[in-house]
């Protein structure tokens, strides 16, 4: 969700496995609100994982990842093994 010129914001979690994280950046203010608010939803399959010695790493926001926002940042959900 970009919020852009205003926001509406509701939640609603379907299903007992549903899971979500929420973070907000706020990139410059002075372009942002100019622009439409948008929302996307995103299925767990459409981000890139890469496997490597016992580390799972999929890419959040960066490069390969569905989710483009106009503030510089990435961000990855990483799971290492036992």
């Amino acid at each position: 969700m970009q919020t852009g010129s205003g926001v509406s914001h509701q939640e609603r979690f379907v299903g007992p496995d549903m899971e979500a994280f929420q973070i907000w950046f706020e990139p410059s203010l002075e372009t942002a609100y100019k622009a439409a608010p948008t929302y996307n939803q995103y299925d767990h399959e459409a981000f890139p994982i890469v496997e490597t010695g016992g580390v799972i790493r999929k890419t959040v926001i960066g490069e390969g990842s569905p989710i483009s926002i106009v503030a510089d940042a990435r961000m990855w959900d990483v799971t290492v093994t036992a």
